[in-house]
């Protein structure tokens, strides 16, 4: 019998965190549909088993070092993003505590 208490229970707090999450008063979060691409489009190159001539193995370090200048691009953009990411949270915590530390005064 208590199980279908503890039940019912747990069912009545879903589905009033469900009717809080729905209220339009209720705080907002970011949504997940605003985060950026986190997949680079940098192509890696094929390697043949055997180069067939000089030319071949030129144009194949031309493609390696093309990846390697995509991915050193991709990875300079993530790292410019997190940083914004990292200050916008910064501020918004500074924010809540400013707002916290004026409640501490009134």
């Amino acid at each position: 019998m208590s199980r279908i208490f503890t039940s019912l229970v747990c069912v009545a707090g879903l589905l009033s965190a469900s009717a809080i999450a729905q209220d339009s008063k209720a705080p907002t979060t970011p949504a997940a549909a605003s985060a950026p691409a986190l997949k680079h489009s940098c192509k890696q190159p094929d390697r043949p088993n055997q180069f067939a001539s000089e030319d071949q193995q030129k144009a194949f370090i031309k493609d390696v070092d093309a990846y390697r200048d995509c991915l050193m691009a991709f990875r300079s953009e993530m790292n410019t993003k997190a940083k914004a990411h990292v200050e916008a949270a910064n501020k918004a915590i500074e924010e809540f505590n400013a707002f916290a530390e004026s409640l501490r005064k009134k």
